[in-house]
């Protein structure tokens, strides 16, 4: 699977809130269940990983750096993308 595929699949989630602090995106929240474990898994991301870099708290997890892993900018809109 390559990047593009990957952050289709990432830009697939449903995102509940946006943080930002000016430009600085700091929190993308998608809502913590098995189905987005399952797509997080399939983009090559295990368990351990999605609990150390996307912070699972109170049913959300924060995919601010595993989408920056594949993409450079944000959008509400567009999700994450490169320019």
């Amino acid at each position: 699977m390559d990047n593009t595929e990957k952050l289709q699949l990432i830009n697939s989630l449903k995102v509940i809130d946006v943080y930002s602090s000016g430009e600085n995106i700091e929190s993308v929240l998608v809502e913590s269940n098995k189905s987005t474990g399952r797509l997080l898994n399939k983009i090559g991301m295990t368990d351990k990983e999605i609990k150390s870099k996307c912070f699972p708290n109170e049913g959300v997890l924060d995919l601010v750096k595993v989408g920056f892993e594949y993409a450079n900018c944000f959008s509400i809109d567009k999700g994450f993308y490169n320019k």
